[in-house]
């Protein structure tokens, strides 16, 4: 193990990187392919009034917006992680409040960063603008 602390290490995916010829996901291009941007809560803490969708609807090559309206009956709870360990809590009793949190907010949103909507597009370009276009009515 000590043969290792400041050794260089030959790895096989370097001559491939350096060289510029890395595949990455973003390099994939399929005939009808989609792309999608998430708008994203500004503040650490709101109640998001309303979305307006319908500017970002409105850019060129945005196929679609979703919502937390949109995709309520699919919408299932995120894994809670931080679960108390099973023999800690054999021991000790404890209760811990956690939020159901689902992929996107659907009234409030409890960090800056979390999803607000889904934007559809037939290129990252116009999903993006789609992003930008909408418009979030919140109460901080």
């Amino acid at each position: 193990m000590a043969d290792y602390f400041g050794a260089s290490i030959r790895r096989r995916e370097d001559p491939r990187l350096l060289k510029g010829l890395g595949r990455y996901v973003d390099d994939i291009v399929r005939p009808g392919m989609l792309h999608c941007a998430f708008v994203r809560s500004r503040h650490p803490s709101a109640r998001i009034r309303s979305i307006n969708v319908s500017s970002g609807l409105a850019v060129e090559g945005v196929v679609a917006v979703l919502t937390f309206a949109d995709l309520h009956r699919w919408m299932m709870p995120l894994p809670s992680f931080g679960a108390i360990p099973p023999m800690l809590g054999e021991r000790v009793v404890m209760a811990v409040n956690r939020p159901r949190q689902f992929p996107l907010v659907n009234d409030v949103a409890r960090y800056a960063g979390e999803c607000l909507a889904i934007v559809v597009a037939e290129s990252a370009a116009a999903a993006y603008a789609g992003v930008h276009a909408i418009e979030v009515q919140y109460e901080p």
